[in-house]
């Protein structure tokens, strides 16, 4: 084993390898947090019409990285954006 060896690499090693680690389960755990929220908005906002709710909820879920901007930009921002302008 290479790294048995050289005691100062092994602990280099297992260091940045804790830190890579917990990163990934930190992005992990914002990731799943936003799916969650995301999957909520989509059935609770009212911009969203009722028979489309089932669709946005699954494409949040399994296509997130593509669903939650477009999703953002049709029923989050846009409304914003109207209401600010006309109220």
């Amino acid at each position: 084993d290479r790294l048995a060896g050289n005691s100062s690499a092994s602990a280099t090693y297992f260091r940045w390898f804790n830190i890579v680690f917990w990163s990934q389960v930190g992005m992990f755990g914002i990731s799943l947090v936003l799916v969650l929220l995301f999957a909520v908005l989509a059935y609770r906002v009212d911009t969203v019409p009722r028979h489309q709710r089932p669709t946005w909820i699954l494409l949040v879920t399994f296509a997130n990285f593509l669903a939650i901007p477009v999703f953002w930009y049709l029923y989050i921002w846009r409304d914003r954006a109207t209401a600010t302008v006309s109220g």
